[in-house]
């Protein structure tokens, strides 16, 4: 389908949660960043006109999904053509060496290294990396399929969503998804496959794998707790996240705003933010609903000096009361 036209804030909104990810994977100090409206804002339109008699429309059509589209009698619009012309004209800037797409961007990123020829410049070597299957193991990652696993989610959301993939899909993720070494995936891989293994053990090691790359070993034991406390032992008694707050923020009454015991975690950014999960009756207090109504925590909640919240269906954390 025809994209929607973002206005200029929306773009550079998308852009910086796009940066904020990446960097979890590339170091920031030796990347070489730019905005592409550092040369396309201050092109004249002879210059856009040059640079549009570089492909024939018959060479467009060639694109799948222009080509399907054409053939269905879809509508394109002119300005769809300039998208892989733009793309390639980055590379012809920036004087790429490689270029590193998914097999679906096959198209565009060779039409970077034909434009960059046109130009009288060194044409780079485009370098093609195989799509990744969503958790459902069926249609490639995508958010929008509500499939994916992101790589700024929290440890525990990480976690579970990683448990959930097919087992086929293992060694697939262990390719694609982590630094293990291919020797390692190879012995991994018979194991699974001559059944010497629980296929659970290997994705707990998966999940470990991947989540290592983008949180602490804090953050991945208390996901491993809070899957076993979710999945495993059915129960809450086991290691969970330790929290801890201060009794003496009770009134004279011994009762204290569930709001303030939440907030005094140091798990949620803000007041408004716990407020709206107390709305949506999100928090469970010792595995009682919290309503919003009152949000109140007493002597009687507090068992040996202990507390269990949890958020969702998803996060434990023990309160621990300091005496």
């Amino acid at each position: 389908k025809t994209r929607n036209q973002l206005s200029k804030e929306q773009v550079e909104d998308n852009a910086q949660t796009y940066l904020e990810q990446i960097f979890k994977v590339i170091d920031k100090d030796k990347t070489e960043l730019h905005n592409n409206a550092e040369w396309f804002e201050k092109m004249t339109f002879g210059e856009v006109i040059n640079l549009s008699s570089k492909v024939t429309v018959a060479r467009m059509l060639e694109r799948d999904d222009f080509a399907n589209r054409y053939a269905n009698h879809k509508p394109i619009a002119i300005h769809e053509f300039f998208y892989p012309l733009m793309q390639a004209y980055d590379s012809v800037v920036v004087k790429a060496d490689i270029e590193l797409g998914g097999i679906d961007q096959t198209f565009n990123v060779m039409m970077g290294r034909n434009i960059q020829k046109d130009f009288g410049v060194d044409q780079q070597v485009p370098l093609f990396i195989p799509l990744l299957v969503g958790i459902d193991g069926k249609e490639k990652m995508s958010k929008s399929l509500g499939n994916y696993i992101g790589v700024d989610e929290d440890a525990k959301d990480m976690y579970i969503k990683i448990m959930k993939i097919p087992d086929n899909m293992i060694i697939t993720y262990f390719e694609l998804t982590t630094d293990v070494h291919p020797d390692k995936i190879t012995n991994i891989s018979k194991l699974l496959a001559n059944g010497e293994v629980n296929p659970r053990d290997i994705k707990m090691l998966l999940a470990r794998e991947i989540i290592s790359l983008y949180h602490s070993q804090e953050e991945l034991r208390e996901a491993e707790n809070n899957f076993a406390a979710l999945y495993q032992k059915k129960n809450v008694e086991v290691e969970l996240p330790i929290v801890e707050f201060d009794p003496k923020l009770m009134n004279e009454n011994g009762m204290l705003s569930i709001l303030d015991c939440i907030l005094s975690t140091g798990k949620y950014k803000s007041k408004s933010e716990v407020r709206r999960l107390l709305e949506q009756g999100g928090i469970y207090l010792n595995e009682k609903r919290v309503d919003d109504n009152p949000k109140i925590v007493t002597e009687s909640d507090i068992v040996d000096n202990e507390m269990v919240l949890r958020r969702g269906k998803k996060n434990y954390m023990k309160v621990l009361v300091k005496r």
